[in-house]
């Protein structure tokens, strides 16, 4: 699973930033689990507005499972160049 959080716009008041990351990292998680929903035995249960609860349900679901879960994330802050 890859987390790329410069897919998210940085701009807007704190509450819509809050949901755009709920919306990506909820993205990212339906990814995986469909990606990988044969080596699932339980489903993972959608949280629409919270992010975290669905990446426990995900947990959870791969626990069940002899497999791992790594989880990348590419963050990174870009600086402003000086000319």
């Amino acid at each position: 699973m890859s987390w790329d959080f410069s897919a998210v716009s940085p701009e807007g008041e704190p509450e819509a930033l809050q949901q755009a990351m709920y919306d990506h990292i909820n993205r990212c998680i339906r990814d995986c689990a469909t990606y990988y929903r044969n080596f699932l035995t339980e489903e993972t249960e959608i949280y629409p507005s919270n992010a975290l609860a669905l990446f426990q349900s995900l947990l959870t679901a791969i626990r069940q499972t002899p497999y791992r879960l790594y989880l990348l994330i590419d963050e990174y802050e870009t600086l402003p160049t000086k000319s």
